[in-house]
C-alpha cells in the first residue's frame, strides 16, 4: 500500500519515517522508480530511508547519539549540492533528551553545505519551545503547518507533529500539505521546492 501511493505521487525524493527492515520489500518494489535509496535500518535503532530519482555523492547515518535519529543525502551539481536530511525525534514526554536531540542535529545542519532541506517527525508541535529553538540554531525556516497525526481520528488529524525545515536557496514552490492515508498513523506530508543553491 506504501509502494503503491509513493509511485502515485510521483516525488523526486522521498523521505520515510519509521522504515524498518521487514519493510525493504517496499525499495524493491520501487527500484524501478526510485534506483537511488539509502536506508539505516541495519543501525541499531534507525529507522529511516530516502530514496530518489536522482543520484547522491554522499551521505550518513546517526543513532545511538545525542541528537534523534537521522540520516542525510547530499546531491551534486544537477541539485545545486543540495543536502536533504530525516529525522525523527523523541517524543515530548521526555523533554530534557528531546531538548538535547533538536541543540545536536540543529549543529549537524548548520554546518552542512550547500542549501538544506530537514524533513521529519519532530514530535513537537509549532509555537512549541522545541521547534522554535532548532529553527534558531540550524538557521533555517519551518514551512510546514497542517496537522498529521493520528491518521486514523476520522480522517482529520488533529496535530501538526510532521515538519519540513528549508534554507536559503530552497524556494517553496507548494508549501508542504497532508497527502492521503497510505496505511500509517501519520498522513504523509508533500510539497515542491526549486533549489538555486544560492545565499540570496
Amino acid at each position: 500500500r506504501i509502494a503503491e501511493f509513493l509511485k502515485e505521487a510521483n516525488a523526486d525524493v522521498i523521505v520515510l519515517m519509521e522504515f524498518f527492515a521487514f519493510h525493504r520489500p517496499a525499495l524493491a518494489a520501487l527500484k524501478t522508480e526510485y534506483p537511488h535509496q539509502y536506508e539505516c535500518s541495519d543501525i541499531k535503532d534507525c529507522n529511516l530511508a530516502i530514496l530518489s530519482r536522482r543520484p547522491f555523492v554522499a551521505k550518513g547515518a546517526k543513532a545511538g547519539w545525542d541528537g534523534p535519529v537521522s540520516l542525510w543525502v547530499r546531491f551534486g551539481d544537477e541539485l545545486k549540492g543540495l543536502t536533504v536530511f530525516g529525522a525523527h525525534f523523541m517524543r515530548p514526554d521526555t523533554p530534557n533528551r528531546q531538548w538535547r536531540q533538536i541543540k545536536a542535529l540543529a549543529g549537524e545542519t548548520f554546518s552542512a553545505p550547500g542549501p538544506i532541506i530537514v524533513a521529519g517527525d519532530f514530535n513537537a508541535a509549532p509555537g512549541s519551545i522545541m521547534l522554535l529553538g532548532f529553527q534558531e540554531f540550524a538557521g533555517l525556516w519551518r514551512v510546514s503547518s497542517l496537522p498529521t497525526w493520528p491518521s486514523w481520528f476520522f480522517n482529520l488529524p488533529q496535530l501538526a507533529i510532521d515538519h519540513v525545515f528549508i534554507s536559503n536557496g530552497v524556494r517553496p514552490l507548494a508549501y508542504p500539505k497532508p497527502g492521503k492515508d497510505a496505511g500509517s498513523d501519520h498522513l504523509p506530508l508533500i510539497s515542491s521546492f526549486a533549489i538555486s543553491g544560492s545565499s540570496e
